[in-house]
C-alpha cells in the first residue's frame, strides 16, 4: 500500500504569518537545524514556505493531521535532496504503521511552494 500527502503553501501567506510573528513563528516551523539552513538563504521565505508544506504533506501522508511541527525536522542531503527526521509522538505514530521505505519531495516558485511525500507500507 501507498499513502501520499501533497501539500501547496503560498508565499505570500507566510510572508504574512512572517511579518505578524516575526521569529516566533519560524521558531514554531523549524527546528533549530532547519532554521539555520533556511535563514542562510536570501529569500528565506521561500524555503520556509518548502519546508512548511513538506511538513503539511508529511502528516496528510501518516493520517493524522498536524501534530507536532518541531517532531518532523527537513534536512538537505550533501547532493541537496531533503530527508526527513521524526521525533517524539510523531516518530511513535508513523513507526506504527510499519512503513517500509519513505520519500519527500520539495519545489517552489516565487508565488507557491509544494511538496509531496510518499510511504509505502
Amino acid at each position: 500500500m501507498i499513502k501520499v500527502g501533497v501539500d501547496v503553501t503560498n508565499i505570500a501567506r507566510v510572508k504574512e504569518f512572517f511579518e505578524r510573528k516575526g521569529e516566533k513563528f519560524i521558531d514554531r516551523i523549524l527546528t533549530p537545524k532547519e532554521k539555520e539552513y533556511v535563514m542562510k538563504h536570501r529569500n528565506f521565505l521561500i524555503n520556509l514556505a518548502g519546508r512548511f508544506a513538506a511538513k503539511e504533506a508529511f502528516f496528510k501522508a501518516i493520517g493524522t493531521g498536524i501534530l507536532n511541527f518541531q517532531e518532523v525536522e527537513i534536512l538537505n542531503d550533501s547532493t541537496g535532496k531533503p530527508f526527513i527526521n521524526i521525533y517524539g509522538k510523531t516518530k511513535r505514530i508513523f513507526d506504527s504503521i510499519t512503513p517500509k521505505n519513505f520519500d519527500i519531495s520539495i519545489s517552489h516558485t516565487d508565488i507557491v511552494a509544494v511538496a509531496v511525500v510518499v510511504i509505502e507500507i
